[in-house]
């Protein structure tokens, strides 16, 4: 049986950001984490992100989510809002688990 990735195992695992740009946004998402994140933890497909629901930490995921859906095709976001809490789950092919090992580090609010 073939596996439904949405295409995404037929997309390059590179970024197209600067590395400046990428440091900008992981800043971005690092606040975020520390402000809000209440869990952090892979999945099955990739990574689940939740954060306790506010305006501006919605409006900051879309902005990251909206950043990294064009910078970094082969990964696929799913932003879910709710009125106590905003989950976004990340998928992603098997070989980028690389990149979501990152993506987990940067939001770990635990390290200084």
């Amino acid at each position: 049986m073939a596996r439904d990735d949405g295409g995404m195992a037929n997309l390059p695992l590179a970024c197209s950001s600067s590395g400046d740009l990428i440091a900008e946004q992981a800043g971005q998402l690092r606040r975020l984490a520390a402000q809000a994140l209440l869990e952090s933890r892979r999945t099955t497909t990739g990574l689940r992100l939740r954060f306790t629901a506010s305006r501006e930490v919605e409006a900051g995921l879309r902005e990251f989510v909206g950043w990294e859906r064009g910078c970094c095709p082969f990964l696929d976001f799913v932003l879910r809002t709710g009125p106590e809490e905003i989950c976004v789950d990340v998928h992603a092919p098997r070989e980028a688990s690389p990149i979501l090992d990152l993506l987990a580090a940067v939001i770990d609010t635990k390290r200084t």
